[in-house]
């Protein structure tokens, strides 16, 4: 019988936007950007919509293989 369940919405169990920040910087980097920490705190802890693929395309003019970056930060 089900007596409890837990919901971690703000990473009090796992953190996972640790790791996943620390995954896009180095991304950024393959691609010839920067990603600042100030552009990503915004969306730490909340509903904000930050998307580091467009974000990248912006600041370096050009689309890009999201399928291919992604396969990357599987790795």
């Amino acid at each position: 019988m089900l007596r409890a369940l837990i919901f971690d919405f703000d990473g009090l169990i796992l953190d996972t936007e640790t790791p996943e920040f620390h995954a896009w910087p180095e991304i950024y980097r393959l691609h010839g950007a920067e990603l600042a920490l100030e552009d990503w705190l915004p969306c730490i802890g909340t509903g904000s919509v930050f998307d580091p693929h467009s974000h990248m395309e912006t600041l370096i003019g050009r689309a890009l293989d999201r399928d291919e970056i992604a396969a990357a930060r599987e790795v």
